[in-house]
């Protein structure tokens, strides 16, 4: 065989290897892709416990986190007077940028000293999350 090198593999061996390689790849990327979109599917299906009554908890400071594929939300509520009058909330993960489309949802809680509060159109799964993030912290709070 001239023109090989001792112990070459092979050109269509190569390209069997790539092409199995690329294949395995894009198996891998599809199954985690799966496994997030299960878990965006499980936040939009949240059930948000909106019986939590701001006037009958302790004033102060809270906070509570929720977490979902990759993103963690943390939400930072002020309780005064028996009224939410402030929530910060922050987030962290490749996708937090966008999902400050939610954001918006929060002055409406704050509105109305409540987590009954429509969601975000177009930002369901993230409004679910800082809903959730925002629940877990008011449930911290304890009965004046």
């Amino acid at each position: 065989m001239s023109g090989t090198c001792p112990g070459a593999v092979p050109r269509p061996l190569r390209r069997a290897t790539a092409t199995a390689t690329l294949i395995l790849a894009a198996l891998v990327l599809s199954l985690a892709s799966c496994s997030g979109l299960a878990e965006q599917r499980a936040t939009r299906a949240l059930e948000i416990y909106v019986a939590i009554d701001p006037t009958a908890l302790r004033d102060g400071v809270y906070s509570g986190a929720y977490a979902y594929s990759g993103l963690s939300y943390t939400a930072t509520v002020t309780l005064s007077g028996g009224r939410i009058v402030d929530i910060v909330v922050d987030s962290t993960g490749a996708e937090a940028p966008r999902e400050s489309w939610a954001l918006p949802l929060v002055p409406r809680v704050i509105a109305e000293n409540s987590l009954d509060v429509e969601v975000v159109a177009g930002a369901t799964t993230s409004s679910k999350a800082i809903l959730k993030a925002i629940e877990n912290a008011l449930r911290k709070a304890p009965l004046r």
